[in-house]
């Protein structure tokens, strides 16, 4: 009998996907890097930074508050901290300074979305950082399941298999759903906006261009850098006659309303608190001043991920967090246009980076090894599998949403941490390759075979 088909964008990937052993997969990995991250916390942090462990009375304390009692990154820390302000009321408000905020004063630094999420999820389970990570658990897991209904949608039966156990697999990814950080909610709401823009490009709707416009305001009220990531996945993908002469301009400037109108009331209480335009957050002018600035060593600096900013960014007295923003990113941008070549240098020194990968944060030399080899197989093959795949508008939508992400981390940094939300496009991408790699090997189909209603034939 063929699975039941349910003309839904969510629950219908589940319907529609013969893989119920990936997903079993998917969640038993991700419960076991949860469970972890309860016991070796510290093992499994991708940031320099850690804070002292704070001890807990009891278990109970220590399972409802791991990022509080275990030494942790400090970005996790202080999400931790807003989602709590915002469960007991408060709103978003830290009562210590994170970078430039001003204690106990609104802040937008870590934008809307996530905050708002961990303090939805207090609010309802009491606090519990436990119930906060099996819902991220869940959230990955459906974010696995749904690239391996896009890979299975765009090249047949294997690609769905292969792209499945690669993202399901994937140590950044499973690490992105156990971490107190925004790309836990970042990475399933991409692959959600993947998903829902693939499917309204092949049949544009009205519901398909609500749909695609308010996930994209999620992703950009969750990490910023999809404010410029987002146009160009819809722009690039739009580039070729496969999907250009199936889009409607009236339902794509629909979606844009959309997603502008979804984002507006975080913009206009930005405007009430700092007298500014503030559509995301406030992260930009610190990023780009702490890896741009005047050093005797540029290059030693992006090798060692150790930036050293003088003065580093930290609160201004007499001006407000936009202020404080506006005046890290002039200085920035002034160093940039001032030193172009030494700006060039460290950006492709970042690069270089990014598509060589190196774990830094861990202690055994043989575990740095395969991890770094792990990252760049996937890095590498990820890139050549979208490539080889560019004829279709939904490998350039991923083609376009990577370079613009890339581009921006190698402004500021390609550190793990920092390359989480791009993860998924290299892994879809790998995945799309082993296909390929594997159909030949058994001497059967074709590359990228077009799935279809009527079956699957070659290109």
């Amino acid at each position: 009998m063929a699975p039941l088909r349910v003309d839904c964008y969510c629950w219908g990937v589940f319907a529609r996907i013969p893989f119920p052993r990936l997903l079993l997969l998917a969640l038993l990995v991700r419960l076991a890097a949860m469970g972890a991250s309860f016991v070796i916390p510290r093992a499994l942090s991708l940031r320099d930074f850690h804070a002292p462990a704070a001890g807990c009375a009891s278990a109970a304390e220590w399972l409802a508050r791991r990022p509080v009692c275990a030494p942790l990154a400090e970005d996790e820390l202080a999400y931790d901290a807003l989602g709590r302000s915002i469960a007991a009321g408060h709103g978003y408000v830290l009562g210590y300074p994170w970078v430039y905020n001003t204690p106990n004063a609104p802040t937008a630094y870590a934008n809307f979305l996530y905050p708002a999420f961990v303090g939805g999820v207090y609010a309802v389970t009491g606090g519990s950082a436990l119930a906060l990570m099996l819902i991220q658990v869940l959230l990955g897991a459906w974010a696995v399941i749904a690239l391996a209904a896009c890979a299975r949608d765009l090249a047949g039966e294997r690609a769905g298999v292969a792209v499945g156990l690669v993202a399901a697999l994937h140590p950044g990814l499973v690490l992105a759903s156990v971490l107190v950080l925004t790309e836990a909610l970042e990475v399933p709401i991409l692959v959600g906006l993947f998903l829902a823009w693939t499917r309204f490009v092949r049949g544009p709707s009205g519901r398909g261009a609500v749909l695609v416009g308010a996930l994209a305001a999620a992703a950009c009220l969750t990490r910023s850098p999809a404010l410029y990531a987002v146009p160009v996945m819809a722009l690039v993908s739009l580039a070729g006659r496969d999907a250009r002469a199936a889009m409607r301009p009236r339902l794509l400037l629909a979606a844009v309303g959309v997603a502008a109108l979804l984002m507006a009331p975080w913009a206009v209480r930005n405007a009430v608190h700092f007298g500014a335009f503030v559509p995301a957050d406030t992260k930009a002018g610190a990023a780009l001043w702490l890896f741009n600035h005047p050093s005797p060593s540029p290059l030693r600096e992006v090798w060692t991920r150790l930036p050293n900013a003088v003065p580093p960014p930290a609160p201004i007295p007499g001006l407000n967090e936009a202020q404080v923003e506006r005046h890290f990113r002039g200085l920035a941008l002034r160093y940039i246009g001032g030193a172009p070549v030494a700006f060039a240098e460290a950006s492709l020194l970042r690069l270089g980076m990014f598509l060589a990968p190196f774990p830094r944060d861990w202690d055994l030399p043989w575990l740095k090894g395969a991890l770094s080899a792990l990252y760049a197989a996937v890095t590498w093959l990820g890139i050549a599998g979208l490539w080889r795949a560019r004829r279709r508008f939904e490998a350039r939508a991923l083609i376009g949403l990577l370079a613009t992400w890339t581009a921006l981390l190698c402004a500021t940094s390609t550190g793990l941490r920092h390359r989480l939300s791009a993860e998924w496009i290299l892994a879809f991408g790998a995945g799309l390759l082993l296909a390929e790699w594997w159909a030949a090997r058994g001497a059967r189909g074709t590359a990228f075979p077009i799935a279809t209603p009527g079956g699957t034939v070659g290109p």
